[in-house]
């Protein structure tokens, strides 16, 4: 989704951005045309990806480095992942205006794409002892409400989970699994975006040629 370059997409025409596609074919230049065409999708849904992303890519660096929980800025950036997880992936079916990847799909008429992205998110994949039992919507929806946006008093399980989530991700294997969902739901959303941006470049072509 890194086009390599530091333009505003969102400032440019049409015309403009699909110059740039037809030159990097990046998934972040389609996606901002698919915005012209969705007037309700987010233009800046794609940065607020790529930052998730960044983050993530820094907390493995940081635990490739030895840096160990319970440290200051390793513990809040791996709460800002649960957050933006939650966010992006993992809001209430039901609240159709929050712009959860899957709302914006559903927005477009992708409701076939939207269900197997929810699907992923609701298999158990994770080989942790402690978290095996937690699907990537229940892990992300229990530490994020009950501990992070919401402090509740838990005992039991939820509540070694939640102590847990820093040890979790401070874990390059656990937080290779946890990205692996991540891309398997977003390659969905790429895959949508650059066949629309395909599509108008191939159109773009038949109208030139026409002429």
């Amino acid at each position: 989704m890194n086009t390599g370059i530091t333009i505003d997409l969102t400032n440019l025409s049409e015309d403009e951005l699909l110059d740039l596609y037809s030159m990097y074919k990046s998934a972040n230049i389609a996606h901002q045309l698919w915005c012209r065409r969705h007037e309700n999708i987010p233009e800046h849904f794609s940065i607020i990806f790529v930052t998730l992303l960044e983050r993530i890519k820094r907390v493995t660096e940081k635990n490739s480095e030895g840096v160990k929980t319970p440290d200051v800025d390793l513990d809040a950036l791996i709460d800002t992942i649960y957050i933006g997880c939650r966010s992006m992936f993992c809001e209430n079916p039901g609240l159709k205006n929050n712009y959860t990847l899957q709302n914006c799909l559903r927005k477009a008429n992708y409701h076939n794409e939207a269900r197997v992205i929810d699907n992923i998110l609701q298999e158990k994949k994770f080989t942790d002892s402690i978290m095996k039992d937690e699907s990537f919507f229940s892990l992300v929806k229990l530490v994020s409400n009950k501990s992070i946006a919401h402090q509740e008093s838990l005992s039991g399980k939820k509540r070694e989970k939640i102590d847990y989530r820093y040890k979790f991700l401070n874990d390059n294997s656990n937080i290779c699994e946890f990205q692996y969902y991540i891309f398997r739901c977003h390659r969905i959303y790429e895959n949508i975006v650059k066949e629309y941006g395909d599509t108008l470049l191939n159109d773009l072509k038949i109208k030139n040629n026409d002429i």
